[in-house]
C-alpha cells in the first residue's frame, strides 16, 4: 500500500514537472510572442515585463523542487498555488474580458478556454490528492475524530495555498487596471476581431476627402475639383455627382466642404467666406452667409448658423473661436493658447473633429499625447492624455526674409487622423507600443479607441496597410468605419464589442481604462 501511495505521489509530481518544463521551454522559445500575449491580456497588461519572467522562473523552480524528494511536498503546495492562480486567471478572462489571448505555450494554446479551465481544475485536484497522500493521510482519516486537529491543519494549509494563488491574480488584476488607467506605460490592448473588411470602392483618384454623411449617403469633396460633390451610398451601389454653384464669383484659394443637418457648408478661411446649400438640392446652388468675418485655418459647423474655428493669434499660435451669424459681434475668440509651453508654433498643429450625434467638439494635436474636449465657450473642458505618453520634440523653425516662418526640422507626428462618433474617439497613432509585434506593425495601421464619457482608453485594432497607402481620413457610423486610403474607399464592419460602446453609459468595464 505504501508503495502504491509513493508511486501515486511520484507520478503526480512528475506530471507537474513535465507540464511546467514543457510550458516554460515553449515560452522561452517564443518569448517575444509570450510577452506580447501577456501585454494584451486585460488582467496583466501593466505587468507584462515582470510577469513574463516570473512565470517562467516559477515553473522551473517548482519543477526542481518536485524532482527533489526532500522538497517535493513544498513543490506540491507550490504547484497547487500556481495552478490555482492559473485557474482563477482563466475564470476572470472568461468572466470579464471580450478578448482572450492565450499565453500558456506549446500545444496548451490549442485548447479552448473552457477546456483549459477544466484542465486546470483537474490539476488542482491532482495536487490536492498528492499532498494528502504525501502527508500520509487518506480520505477516511480526514473524518476520523482522533486526528481532527491534524486534519484541520492540513485543510487550512490547502486552503491557504489556493487562497494565496487566487489572491495574487486578483490583486494583479485590480492593480494592473489602476496602473493602466492612471499611469499607462504604453501597452495596447487588442480585442478579438473588432472590425472586419466588408467592401471597397475604387475612386480612381486620391484627391477625395470626407465632407460628411447624410442619411445613408457618404458625401465626398475633391481637393482638385473643389466645386464637385460626389455622393456614394453606404452600400457602394449608387453614385451621384453634383456641381456646386456659389451665388457670387470669388477667387478661392483653399476651399473645403463640410455637411451638417442636410446642409452643405462651402468655405475658404483664407478669404474668408462661408456658403450654405441644401444637400437634397440637386442644382447645387450655394448662398453666401458670411464674408470677412474672421480668417481661419479650420472650421466645424455646429448648427445652421454657428461655427467653431481654429485660427492664429499675432504670434502665430493656434487659438479657437466661434462664429455665430445671429449674434453681435458675430465672432468671439478665447485667450486659450494650445500648449503654450512649446516655443515652436508648429508643435501645436492639429485637427478639429466633431461628434455630430452628441454635438461635441474635440481637438486632436498632431504632436502631443493628448486630445482636448472643447466646451461651448470654445475653451478646454477637459484635456485627456493618450496612452503613448510621448512628449514631442520641438519643431525647429526658420524666419525667412519676407517675415514668414518655415519649419526646418518638424516634430514627429503622433496622431495622424482621427474621428469621433457617439462618445467614441478613433485615433490613427503612428507609434508602436510596448510588446507589440514589429512584423504586424509594418503591415498594418493601428487605430486606438477611446471613450470620451467616461474618459478612458478602450483598446486598439489594426487596419491593413494596403500597398503602403496610408489612411488619409476616417468616417464612423453606427455599424461601419469608412477609410480613405489612396484611391480606395473601404468599409469595415464593427463587431458588437465596438457597437456596444455607442450605446453604453459608462457601466461596462470591458475593458475600459479611465
Amino acid at each position: 500500500m505504501k508503495n502504491l501511495k509513493d508511486i501515486t505521489v511520484t507520478s503526480i509530481a512528475y506530471f507537474f514537472v513535465l507540464l511546467f518544463i514543457y510550458a516554460s521551454v515553449s515560452k522561452i522559445i517564443d518569448f517575444e510572442n509570450f510577452q506580447i500575449q501577456i501585454a494584451q491580456s486585460p488582467l496583466l497588461s501593466a505587468y507584462a515585463g515582470y510577469v513574463s519572467y516570473a512565470v517562467i522562473l516559477t515553473e522551473l523552480v517548482i519543477s526542481s523542487a518536485l524532482l527533489t524528494k526532500n522538497y517535493r511536498n513544498i513543490g506540491l503546495y507550490s504547484s497547487l498555488l500556481l495552478m490555482s492562480a492559473f485557474t482563477i486567471y482563466i475564470y476572470l478572462i472568461l468572466k470579464f474580458s471580450d478578448f482572450v489571448p492565450c499565453s500558456c505555450g506549446g500545444i496548451l494554446e490549442k485548447m479552448d478556454w473552457r477546456t483549459h479551465l477544466y484542465f486546470n481544475l483537474l490539476c488542482v485536484l491532482l495536487a490536492i490528492t498528492a499532498i494528502i497522500i504525501n502527508e500520509k493521510y487518506n480520505i477516511k482519516s480526514l473524518s476520523s475524530q482522533k486526528s481532527s486537529r491534524t486534519n484541520l491543519k492540513l485543510l487550512a494549509k490547502l486552503f491557504v495555498a489556493i487562497f494565496i494563488g487566487s489572491t495574487i491574480v486578483i490583486a494583479l488584476f485590480f492593480s494592473s487596471e489602476h496602473i493602466i488607467k492612471k499611469e499607462n506605460n504604453f501597452i495596447r490592448r487588442f480585442p478579438h476581431h473588432p472590425i472586419s473588411e466588408d467592401k471597397n470602392y475604387d475612386l480612381k483618384v486620391n484627391s477625395y476627402y470626407f465632407a460628411g454623411i447624410n442619411n445613408s449617403e457618404i458625401i465626398l469633396g475633391n481637393s482638385t475639383s473643389p466645386f464637385l460633390i460626389t455622393k456614394i451610398d453606404t452600400s457602394f451601389n449608387r453614385k451621384q455627382l453634383i456641381r456646386l454653384k456659389p451665388d457670387s464669383t470669388i477667387r478661392f484659394r483653399r476651399s473645403q466642404i463640410k455637411t451638417l443637418d442636410h446642409h452643405y457648408f462651402f468655405f475658404d478661411g483664407s478669404i474668408p467666406v462661408i456658403y450654405k446649400g441644401n444637400v437634397n438640392d440637386s442644382t447645387g446652388v450655394l448662398k453666401k452667409i458670411s464674408e470677412n468675418d474672421a480668417y481661419f485655418e479650420q472650421l466645424i459647423p455646429i448648427d445652421s448658423t454657428g461655427f467653431l474655428i481654429k485660427s492664429q493669434n499675432k504670434e502665430g499660435r493656434a487659438m479657437f473661436g466661434k462664429i455665430n451669424l445671429n449674434t453681435f459681434p458675430k465672432v468671439q475668440f478665447n485667450q486659450y493658447q494650445i500648449n503654450n509651453d512649446y516655443k515652436s508654433v508648429f508643435t501645436n498643429d492639429g485637427n478639429l473633429i466633431f461628434d455630430i450625434p452628441q454635438r461635441q467638439v474635440y481637438y486632436m494635436p498632431f504632436y502631443h499625447s493628448e486630445y482636448i474636449h472643447l466646451q461651448e465657450t470654445h475653451t478646454p473642458k477637459n484635456i485627456i492624455k493618450t496612452i503613448d505618453g510621448t512628449k514631442p520634440a520641438e519643431s525647429e523653425t526658420k524666419r525667412l526674409q519676407d517675415g514668414s516662418i518655415k519649419v526646418s526640422k518638424p516634430s514627429v507626428v503622433i496622431n495622424k487622423t482621427s474621428a469621433v462618433y457617439k462618445g467614441v474617439l478613433f485615433n490613427h497613432s503612428t507609434l508602436i507600443g510596448r510588446y507589440e509585434s514589429k512584423k504586424l506593425w509594418h503591415k498594418n495601421i493601428v487605430i486606438d479607441v477611446y471613450k470620451t464619457n467616461p474618459v478612458g482608453y478602450w483598446g486598439s485594432f489594426y487596419i491593413p496597410d494596403l500597398k503602403e497607402k496610408k489612411i488619409s481620413q476616417m468616417l464612423v457610423t453606427d455599424q461601419f468605419i469608412f477609410v480613405l486610403t489612396g484611391n480606395q474607399l473601404i468599409r469595415f464592419r464593427f463587431a458588437q464589442s465596438i457597437t456596444d460602446l455607442f450605446t453604453q453609459n459608462g457601466s461596462s468595464r470591458k475593458p475600459l481604462q479611465e
